[in-house]
């Protein structure tokens, strides 16, 4: 209950996101986030530093309605924990913000791409990679032949490096089962794999590291970029990288299976071709890391959009190749209306009167207001 010596703040792990019709409050402690409405919002950010009592939300309401309201919502928002009512003191605490993670490494994260076609020399890369402190791995390969041929040389090149997370994602073919039992088993780097175009699934007794299975049928980079909620992920390392950091692009590097340098393996420019220049002074330079800086707050209409720091943004598919601050062209959801493509009522932003004119949103206020008007009421 209430009273007249406690305070309502906002756990330090709660950050309150703001959309364009709609707010979440985004937990990264438990991963969890709930809807708000504006109102709401904007009386957290704007109140941030100070010490709140009930009363003072409610002073936002102007009617009983509204009381009602604002009273319901913080019992809602007290019952799941994004709220605390506590003594002065402890809300003092919670004001000290979570401290973001330091860099000690130009590239964190690395993709490999292998095929039968890949006749560039592996050992020399990884030891490249090792040289430059990259500490995640992934390696795609792309088919039986690249996995059989390669993943030998790759445990022995692994065997003293700077990796610290290891996933490999393999074709399903009949003797995987066979070939992670007798030769992965005692590989320790190896932290988790991926098995694609997965037929049926199997499983290997103490196995050191995950074993998942997949139906997707292919790895190809074309199918990256995809926007959707089942991929949203959000806690305290990602939130305060994202907030700086392009979360597609920033500190990673690839090579694709023709042993071409790229920022990703969809990119279709290439910084040339492993073995033939210098991987170190490449990532150092002012093109390889041109969109590091791109957050989803300066991503035009994605800047509006109360799941920014939750998704992830890709830079490579993107609505106007013309216009790097695009929107990526494989999400569909409308900020504006609230709708993803396979809702009911959807429809784009263009159709709704959101249109980007000289790299600028230009909204037809009239037109959407009619549009949420026949949608939410």
């Amino acid at each position: 209950m209430t009273s007249n010596s406690s305070y309502i703040a906002l756990y330090s792990s709660v950050i309150p996101v703001r959309g364009f019709s709609r707010s979440i409050l985004m937990d990264l402690y438990k991963g969890k986030f709930l809807f708000i409405p504006n109102y709401l919002c904007d009386f957290l950010i704007e109140n941030k530093s100070k010490n709140l009592q009930k009363a003072d939300f409610l002073d936002l309401g102007n009617s009983i309605e509204d009381f009602d309201e604002i009273t319901s919502l913080l019992d809602e928002l007290l019952l799941q924990d994004y709220l605390i009512e506590t003594e002065l003191e402890v809300i003092e605490l919670l004001k000290v913000e979570i401290p973001d993670k330091t860099e000690d490494a130009l590239i964190d994260d690395c993709i490999m791409e292998l095929s039968d076609y890949s006749n560039w020399d592996v050992s020399h890369f990884l030891a490249e990679i090792n040289h430059i402190g990259v500490k995640f791995l992934e390696i795609r390969f792309l088919d039986v032949a690249s996995f059989t041929n390669q993943i030998g040389i790759i445990q022995s090149a692994l065997q003293d490096h700077s990796i610290e997370f290891l996933h490999c994602i393999v074709p399903f073919y009949d003797g995987i089962q066979r070939i992670i039992t007798e030769e992965l088993l005692d590989f320790a780097r190896l932290n988790q794999l991926t098995i694609y175009n997965a037929t049926s699934e199997f499983e290997i007794e103490n196995a050191p590291f995950l074993i998942d299975f997949s139906n997707q049928e292919s790895i190809s980079s074309s199918n990256c970029g995809c926007i959707d909620p089942t991929y949203f992920s959000f806690n305290v390392p990602s939130y305060y990288q994202n907030k700086k950091y392009n979360n597609c692009l920033s500190h990673k590097l690839s090579v694709d299976q023709f042993g071409e340098i790229k920022n990703c393996p969809s990119k279709k420019n290439s910084f040339g071709k492993t073995g033939e220049i210098n991987l170190e002074q490449t990532i150092h330079l002012d093109e390889f890391k041109k969109e590091w800086r791109i957050t989803k707050e300066s991503v035009l209409i994605c800047s509006d959009c109360e799941f920014r720091w939750m998704c992830s943004d890709c830079r490579v598919f993107i609505q106007d190749e013309s216009n790097s601050l695009s929107k990526p062209s494989k999400c569909g959801y409308n900020p504006y209306i609230n709708k993803w493509i396979n809702e009911a009522g959807y429809v784009t932003e263009l159709e709704c009167g959101v249109s980007i004119i000289d790299n600028q949103l230009s909204i037809d206020h009239e037109k959407l207001n009619q549009i949420n008007a026949n949608l939410w009421t």
